[in-house]
């Protein structure tokens, strides 16, 4: 099975630090990070890009605590909100050896630049709109390595990524949609297997 090693210790820390000690919620929260375990344990990721920190950091923490079974690996955030990722959180990687690079502005901005490093996985978690959601896909595809998966969250949610969702699906880049509640999931796809 896929969940070994410290995926209970990841759950058991999303639901104290990054939840605010709220339960984690079995509809929500547990599949939307499984998912996210899921295909980083797939390819061995040992570098991750996310675009979108987000307010709890479910997101980043359960990228840390995957990438942290491989030494040297590095977590790679871009979001416009300076305080983010929380210090305990950020701290919380180091000590797990986990390397989490942070770049802030707008990320399809010409102000923010790709980074230079090729990934396993990119996470689309940014602006909810049609421009941010195919803009960051456009941007950053490159960067992702023949073999590793873009993900994009709040597919089936929000109607500016199921525009987003659509335009890359008339373009070739057929995407699975998981859900991770009633409505709402993450676009899938796997580069090598799309234009």
């Amino acid at each position: 099975m896929m969940y070994l090693d410290n995926h209970q210790e990841c759950f058991e820390y999303l639901t104290r630090a990054c939840n605010q000690g709220r339960p984690v919620l079995p509809d929500a929260t547990v599949h939307y990070c499984n998912v996210l375990w899921y295909f980083a344990e797939l390819v061995q990721a040992t570098t991750v890009l996310e675009i979108g920190i987000g307010p709890d950091q479910c997101s980043g923490m359960t990228f840390v605590y995957s990438l942290a079974k491989r030494p040297g690996s590095k977590l790679i955030s871009y979001d416009i909100d300076r305080g983010l990722p929380y210090p305990n959180n950020k701290h919380h990687a180091k000590t797990l050896g986990v390397e989490w690079v942070q770049h802030y502005g707008d990320s399809i901005s010409a102000d923010v630049q790709v980074v230079p490093d090729v990934v396993d996985i990119l996470y689309i978690d940014g602006d909810h709109d049609h421009a941010h959601a195919y803009g960051d896909f456009k941007k950053f595809w490159d960067s992702l390595r023949d073999g590793g998966y873009c993900i994009v969250d709040d597919w089936g949610a929000f109607g500016g990524v199921n525009t987003a969702m659509a335009a890359l699906d008339q373009e070739g880049f057929h995407a699975l949609w998981v859900k991770h509640d009633a409505v709402n999931g993450r676009g899938v796809i796997r580069k090598g297997a799309n234009p």
